[in-house]
Parts: C-alpha cells; sequence; structure tokens
C-alpha cells in the first residue's frame, strides 16, 4: 500500500476570489484563498501582490493553518505605483509554494494615475 503524505493530499493554495478598493496612492486587496491546511506542517502561508513584471508589492503572511476552513479572506494592502493598471494576486503554501491558482486583478481608475 502506498502512502501519501498530507502535504500532497492537500493540494496547493488558489486565490478564487478577490476584491479591491483604492484610495489615493493605497489599494486594499480583500482575498479569498481556498486550502485545506492540514496544520502546521501544510497550510497556506502567505498572500503575495506582484506588478506585471514580478515585483512583489505587496505582502501578507499568515502564521497560523486555517484548519477546517477550505475557504478564508484576508486583507493586504498596497501602496500602487502610479500608472499600474493590473496585478496579479498569488497565494503561498508551506508544502507546495506559489504553484496554486492566481488570480489577475483589473485596478480600479485611481486620482493621478
Amino acid at each position: 500500500m502506498l502512502a501519501v503524505a498530507p502535504a500532497v493530499m492537500a493540494g496547493p493554495a488558489n486565490i478564487i476570489a478577490a476584491h479591491v478598493e483604492c484610495s489615493g496612492d493605497f489599494c486594499r486587496f480583500h482575498v479569498t484563498v481556498q486550502h485545506d491546511d492540514t496544520g502546521r506542517d501544510h497550510y497556506a502561508d502567505g498572500i503575495v501582490v506582484l506588478d506585471g513584471e514580478g515585483k512583489v508589492l505587496g505582502h501578507r503572511p499568515l502564521r497560523h493553518p486555517h484548519v477546517g476552513q477550505a475557504e478564508f479572506t484576508r486583507t493586504v494592502q498596497v501602496l500602487m505605483p502610479k500608472g499600474l493598471r493590473q496585478v496579479t494576486i498569488k497565494a503561498h503554501d508551506s508544502g507546495h509554494g506559489f504553484d496554486g491558482e492566481v488570480m489577475l486583478v483589473e485596478l480600479p481608475a485611481r486620482n493621478g494615475s
């Protein structure tokens, strides 16, 4: 019989929804992550917001597992570069890294951009 480690069974962390609110130079991303955290050995441990070239604009560490919550929403606040129109949001998990589903988010028009 082949045993499968919990990290493999849980799968990668996926971004399944994102809502953005911008005011001035800052945007707040309300990001919903889907992941079957199994405990400290394998859990979604971060969310990043990236520009079109892959530069990290904002990071939200997730410091504990969300066992029993297949989905959860957290907020990332980001100082946005002028002229940026779209970002990529990714979730990281301790077993698979950034292998999950990502989301491209169009930014609303902001003053001065």
